[in-house]
């Protein structure tokens, strides 16, 4: 996959996976509207993704909304699909 096409394809999946976040598809009580998706990354042959998150919220809320989102990885792979 060319630089350009991977940099769109990445933008698109940030901003899929962030609606999903903030329209509360995402099930999980660990993953909440505060978590945000700050970066993705692609691998150059487009076999997976990296998503990078962050949070102002205080203590293990990071830890938790990471896991939350790693536990609904398949929801979010068909709601991004």
């Amino acid at each position: 996959m060319d630089e350009k096409r991977r940099k769109r394809v990445e933008e698109q999946i940030r901003h899929e996976v962030s609606d999903l976040i903030l329209k509360r598809e995402v099930k999980d009580p660990r993953v909440d509207s505060f978590l945000s998706i700050t970066r993705v990354e692609v691998a150059r042959d487009g076999s997976h993704a990296k998503l990078f998150v962050s949070t102002f919220q205080e203590g293990d809320a990071l830890d938790k909304g990471v896991a939350g989102l790693n536990q609904s990885a398949s929801m979010i792979q068909a709601g991004v699909s």
